[in-house]
């Protein structure tokens, strides 16, 4: 039976040249080092890396991708793949609503898919198949200080009709998913907006309190209301001009 696990990496190498390869990248580096097999079905090793344990499982990889949304890669992949899955050890267990280990596990993927040369990379809770250099590239440059990768690990869906921005994904980080529209703002300016809020609640945590935040544009502001039960941050852009004309209903 696979290992499930929220990132997969995956390869066109045999099992036996993916365990090779992978071993050999761990035996040069100093800060890596890795159990032997701790589970029966012989497949789950505990890679360490410094102080941290994550679950890694060297695979075959035939599940169905259908539904998934792909990043600058051939939505028919080939076949008789291999993966690397990777997840939190036992006792990073609920890591993943801790930023500095949700970025320490993306950061892990991002290094082994671009040492080993992985075909792509799978962001299970998005459904979001990626390039490996953009995954990585936006893996590392939020690694350094930059934003947080949004693109490669939360997915939108958009509603042109109602001009509103939901997203899935970001509920793995937080807890939480936003829904955001307002002004009759669409497209790529919404999008913009989106992506600032969802950085904002990846890095810092879940909203908890209804707040105004500014805008991009001076003359508005968003109104950040959480919903306890949803598990939906509703995000109302709206006009100082006329603080009594707030957005529609976000769904």
């Amino acid at each position: 039976m696979a290992f499930t696990a929220p990132l997969q990496l995956l390869f066109n190498q045999t099992l036996a040249e993916l365990r090779k390869n992978l071993f050999l990248l761990i035996e040069a580096d100093q800060n890596l080092s890795i159990d032997p097999v701790v589970n029966q079905s012989g497949n789950i090793s505990i890679l360490y890396q410094g102080s941290l344990s994550f679950e890694l499982a060297v695979q075959s990889f035939s599940h169905s991708l259908s539904g998934f949304r792909t990043l600058f890669i051939d939505r028919h992949l080939p076949k008789n793949q291999t993966a690397i899955a990777i997840d939190f050890g036992p006792h990073l267990a609920g890591g993943n609503h801790v930023p500095p280990l949700a970025r320490a596990l993306l950061t892990l993927g991002a290094t082994l898919a671009t040492q080993l040369s992985a075909h792509a990379v799978i962001w299970y809770p998005a459904k979001i198949i990626s390039d490996v250099s953009l995954f990585a590239g936006s893996v590392d440059g939020y690694a350094n200080g930059g934003i947080f990768p949004v693109m490669a690990t939360v997915d939108f869906e958009y509603s042109d009709q109602d001009r509103v921005i939901n997203s899935t994904g970001l509920s793995w980080f937080s807890g939480q998913e936003i829904a955001i529209g307002g002004c009759d703002i669409g497209g790529q300016d919404l999008v913009r907006r989106a992506i600032r809020i969802i950085h904002d609640v990846a890095v810092n945590g879940a909203i908890i309190l209804q707040q105004d935040v500014p805008d991009l544009a001076s003359d508005n502001l968003i109104t950040l209301t959480p919903n306890k039960e949803t598990n939906i941050l509703q995000c109302e852009i709206w006009s100082k001009m006329d603080a009594k004309a707030r957005a529609p209903s976000l769904h």
